[in-house]
């Protein structure tokens, strides 16, 4: 499964999977932030995996602040 991570110049992140079930893409986005936070890396706040479906295709998307 791909993740792709979007980091704006205001410091906001989002994480999206376009590939599998929610529950597969919530637990690969609920690991990288896990990894994240192992590294040091400090979030103001995390939102909810949201779930969204766009022409047939199912994305994920969970916002955070640094």
């Amino acid at each position: 499964m791909e993740i792709q991570i979007v980091i704006t110049q205001d410091g906001q992140m989002s994480l999206f999977s376009k590939q599998g079930a929610f529950i597969e893409g919530k637990e690969k986005i609920d690991l990288i932030l896990q990894i994240l936070k192992a590294e040091g890396i400090k979030f103001d706040s995390l939102g909810d995996v949201e779930q969204h479906s766009h022409d047939k295709e199912k994305m994920l998307v969970r916002n955070s602040q640094r």
